[in-house]
């Protein structure tokens, strides 16, 4: 006998959005150096400006050149040693 995981899971998630407990997110693109603009994507396709002022970012630091420039400047280092791993990791590769 097999586990029925997409009838549990499906359950699960049933359970949760009879409760009012599941949570959607709104499909939505923010609009780069445009804070506090953005897209908002409806389930149709049909796009709309909105403007954000309830989200994590409500300073727009996300936007924020500096910000952006320490993000990069972290992330550097990481991407140069990933791509050094996989040059040697790529013969162990099976494909």
């Amino acid at each position: 006998m097999t586990f029925d995981y997409n009838h549990t899971f499906e359950n699960a998630l049933n359970q949760l959005r009879s409760e009012g407990r599941y949570r959607v997110f709104n499909n939505i693109t923010r609009k780069s150096g445009e804070f506090p603009k953005a897209v908002f994507n409806n389930e149709l396709g049909i796009k709309s400006d909105v403007t954000i002022w309830c989200s994590n970012d409500y300073l727009g630091m996300g936007q924020n050149p500096e910000v952006i420039e320490a993000f990069v400047m972290l992330l550097k280092p990481l991407v140069q040693e990933l791509a050094v791993l996989e040059i040697f990791l790529e013969p162990l590769v099976i494909t």
